[in-house]
């Protein structure tokens, strides 16, 4: 402790009124010497009666800013503090918590400082990064798990192309998840992710015509890289609209972000090489037809019912009907 006390009057920083401060404060001045003309850029972990582990209390988190400041911080970017190995409480799944969680905090750090604050935390679409620094509440936004979904996130966005984007749907089956087991990271919704140099999607030598049979997320998926290679596509879909199973999925409680995949997938379906044939069941005669190149089967499942006592009686029903909302269930 007494050498601790003898580090903060070598250092001359005011206020320090925690000896756990001492190393970054350290560290951070260390830095600033050794390379005077390189960005320093602090991660600024801060933790809340509400959220994370371990980091710097939100009460104190603005007067250690500016201590940061002081001592020649250039930049500070504010997150959760998660110092448990839980990475669901600082990556948190879709309807957890809410969107932009952490802007208030980074709003209350800039407020205390002069340097750029950043700021993380469930920033999913181009309009909610243009919503917390309109407020004021940051100067940049960090885009983590969006950048997994689509590499370009940034470069769309700056050309309006808001539709074009790949959203994440916060699902964290193929980044967090992976992490926690110690596995390649990649994304459930982006097959380029972590493959860029064997999966690119490049030019076809030879245009073909494919007839693709359901219109659920692989059977879009589908159709949305054969026409970026330059094929012409015909799907067919049995329904009146696309998204198959995901639409289903989308219902439960905190579920519904999972929508923006298949909006994604269905304004991808919006270009000429494209033909879509809704409500429409495929058959051979259609196929043949048609005369394609190939044929992809992409039709998905269906529930099935288990030849079991008693799963004809009026108290059973379909988990799928409850969900397409034509059978109503009550009580528990």
């Amino acid at each position: 402790m007494q050498h601790k006390n003898r580090t903060i009057e070598q250092i001359n920083l005011e206020a320090v009124w925690k000896t756990e401060l001492v190393f970054a404060l350290l560290l951070v001045k260390a830095l600033r010497k050794a390379v005077p003309d390189m960005i320093l850029d602090y991660k600024f972990s801060v933790v809340t009666p509400e959220r994370g582990k371990g980091g710097i209390d939100e009460a104190d988190a603005p007067v250690f800013a500016q201590m940061l400041e002081k001592a020649g911080v250039d930049m500070l970017h504010v997150a959760q503090a998660n110092h448990t190995g839980n990475m669901a409480d600082t990556i948190p799944p879709m309807g957890v918590q809410p969107y932009g969680f952490f802007a208030e905090i980074s709003g209350k750090v800039k407020e205390a400082v002069s340097i750029p604050v950043s700021t993380v935390g469930r920033i999913i679409t181009p309009e909610m990064a243009e919503e917390i620094l309109a407020s004021g509440k940051a100067d940049m936004v960090g885009i983590g798990r969006g950048l997994l979904a689509d590499a370009d996130w940034a470069k769309k966005a700056a050309n309006h192309d808001f539709c074009d984007i790949r959203l994440c749907i916060s699902c964290n089956k193929g980044c967090t998840d992976k992490i926690q087991h110690r596995e390649f990271l990649s994304c459930v919704l982006n097959a380029e992710n972590g493959y860029e140099g064997t999966r690119k999607i490049l030019p076809a030598e030879t245009p073909k015509h494919l007839v693709i049979i359901g219109g659920g997320a692989a059977g879009m998926e589908a159709a949305r890289v054969a026409a970026q290679k330059g094929h012409r596509v015909t799907l067919f879909e049995q329904n009146t609209k696309l998204g198959g199973q995901l639409e289903l999925a989308c219902v439960p409680p905190r579920k519904e972000e999972m929508r923006r995949f298949t909006e994604y997938l269905s304004h991808c379906m919006k270009q000429d090489a494209i033909t879509l044939r809704l409500g429409e069941k495929a058959t051979p005669e259609k196929i043949l037809a048609l005369n394609p190149d190939h044929v992809i089967l992409a039709v998905g499942a269906h529930s099935f019912h288990f030849p079991i006592k008693g799963i004809d009686q009026p108290c059973v029903c379909d988990a799928w009907d409850i969900l397409r909302g034509t059978t109503q269930v009550y009580g528990k």
